[in-house]
């Protein structure tokens, strides 16, 4: 698996796209910088891969919230926003979902690298997901798979009929 930065030629200008760990693309504005090297409440990250996710989710952030990222990745990608259990701080990053009804489904890449999803474990923990550019709340409860996947189910709220 390739990983780091690399300039590649696109149809857009001055794209600069970065590999993370995960295998995920994400293109960010060339020249930006990555100035990110703590989390949105400015905790520093721990392992590798909680540093590269600050520096994924502060790019990817911003793209799946606008209406070009809605078009490109929407029903693939979304925007998660729920309160720490201990904490108590508000957190939005990124997901990768599948929505059917009032349930979405969103899986746990590499979980044992990552904390964010235990807030989900034991009886749950109420959810904010972005869905085709509308927030919908929920709730969200974790399990991990005898194989160690971890899976996160939510079940929505009923949608407000002024929004149907």
């Amino acid at each position: 698996m390739i990983t780091g930065m690399t300039r590649i030629r696109t149809p857009w200008p001055r794209i600069l796209v970065i590999v993370v760990i995960t295998g995920n693309v994400v293109a960010a504005p060339a020249g930006a910088g990555l100035p990110w090297t703590h989390d949105q409440h400015g905790t520093p990250p721990v392992t590798a891969v909680q540093r590269a996710a600050v520096v994924v989710n502060a790019v990817v952030r911003p793209f799946v919230a606008s209406s070009l990222g809605r078009r490109l990745v929407g029903g693939t990608l979304t925007l998660v926003t729920y309160r720490g259990r201990r904490s108590g701080k508000v957190v939005t990053i990124p997901v990768g979902y599948v929505h059917r009804g009032d349930e979405v489904s969103i899986g746990v890449e590499l979980p044992d690298q990552k904390v964010w999803w235990r807030n989900f474990t034991g009886d749950g923990h109420p959810i904010a997901i972005r869905l085709d550019g509308v927030d919908r709340t929920g709730h969200a409860v974790a399990e991990r798979a005898d194989d160690g996947r971890v899976h996160i189910a939510v079940a929505l709220d009923p949608e407000p009929a002024a929004t149907r």
